[in-house]
């Protein structure tokens, strides 16, 4: 897991090509996902940001303010009050590499910084280098890392808690 602290300046990262930034706060179409999953998320209240590119979106990442599932180590995130979870972010494979995704988070970020909230949180799984080097060219550290296995339904977590002030934490916690 990933934090940045939303109290200090946001590190300014510029795609190399020009897009333009659509701030969801309904349900809008985005052919790269189901209308029945971003309407499903909007009903929740995450939101949805997106990325475009001569009008075709090619990046999207999903935020909330509430519980959510983080899929890749099967277990609930409780979001605290003035926190904020992006989640769900993809970009088309055409347009990685392009500074799309960074840019994107830190607009994000800078979204819910001026709407008073304190930290945003991100997952990127260990072995997703592209990602991770995107998360922390926006200036997100990470506070805790999770060791999940599922051996045949046999479920196993293990947490490395390092330096953590956000307020939000994985049920397997408790």
């Amino acid at each position: 897991m990933y934090a940045l602290s939303l109290r200090i300046e946001i590190p300014a990262v510029r795609p190399s090509i020009t897009v333009k930034l659509s701030f969801g706060e309904r349900p809008f179409e985005v052919d790269m996902l189901k209308a029945s999953a971003i309407a499903e998320r909007a009903a929740r209240g995450d939101k949805i940001f997106a990325a475009y590119h001569q009008g075709i979106p090619v990046a999207y990442l999903f935020t909330t303010t509430r519980e959510c599932r983080v899929g890749e180590i099967d277990d609930w995130l409780e979001v605290k009050p003035n926190e904020v979870y992006l989640y769900d972010a993809y970009t088309r494979p055409s347009f990685r590499g392009k500074r799309i995704y960074p840019f994107l988070i830190t607009k994000v970020a800078e979204y819910y910084r001026n709407e008073a909230f304190d930290y945003a949180m991100i997952f990127s799984t260990e072995n997703n280098a592209s990602s991770n080097k995107g998360i922390e060219r926006c200036g997100f550290n990470i506070y805790e890392t999770v060791y999940y296995r599922n051996f045949l339904g046999w479920k196993s977590w293990q947490t490395k808690i390092g330096e953590r002030h956000v307020g939000s934490r994985l049920r397997i916690e408790d």
